[in-house]
């Protein structure tokens, strides 16, 4: 599917929610094209929505938090089985956010890269591209997967592995993840 047959998709919508679906089908699709044909010396995604900054150090304790988004939490939590491309956006730019600062044990994006099925190499490029927003790759390319949803979030979140119990209480208070 290229753009401009998108486009003149959109010109025939007669409802905006079905302009709205064509868009983001677009943009996903050119997205997931962009990520692979990226070179090393650009970033693969586009990150200024999340206004984050590259880190030179291991840790990132010191790292700029004004930027953090607020979490409100939604009066009714939803379905556990939401899938990750249709997540609260606060919430997303919040783990990724987390997930993005990289720790010595390595429980940030890099382990979630590969409980997710993403190859060793693949992240390693990534990591050597040092990219701001790398968690926004994991998410990119896990969100192909029909099973990942917010409760499989949730579940690798307070894995034994990743134990990060605060981002995983986070996602449930969004969705009913148990």
């Amino acid at each position: 599917m290229n753009v401009e047959s998108c486009l003149e998709q959109v010109l025939v919508c007669r409802e905006l929610l079905e302009a709205k679906n064509i868009a983001r089908k677009t943009l996903d699709e050119c997205s997931q094209v962009y990520l692979f044909i990226s070179s090393p010396e650009r970033k693969m995604l586009n990150t200024a929505s999340l206004k984050m900054k590259k880190s030179k150090t291991e840790n990132n304790s010191s790292q700029d938090t004004q930027h953090l988004p607020h979490l409100t939490k939604p009066s009714q939590k939803f379905p556990g089985d939401t899938h990750i491309s249709k997540i609260e956006l606060s919430l997303k730019e919040h783990i990724f956010y987390e997930l993005n600062k990289k720790t010595r044990k390595g429980n940030d994006w890099r382990l979630l890269a590969e409980r997710v099925g993403i190859e060793k190499t693949t992240i390693d490029t990534w990591q050597a591209n040092k990219l701001e927003n790398p968690m926004a790759n994991v998410w990119l390319v896990w969100a192909q997967s029909p099973g990942a949803t917010m409760r499989m979030v949730h579940r690798h979140l307070i894995s034994p592995q990743m134990k990060n119990s605060l981002l995983a209480r986070n996602v449930s208070d969004f969705y009913q993840v148990i």
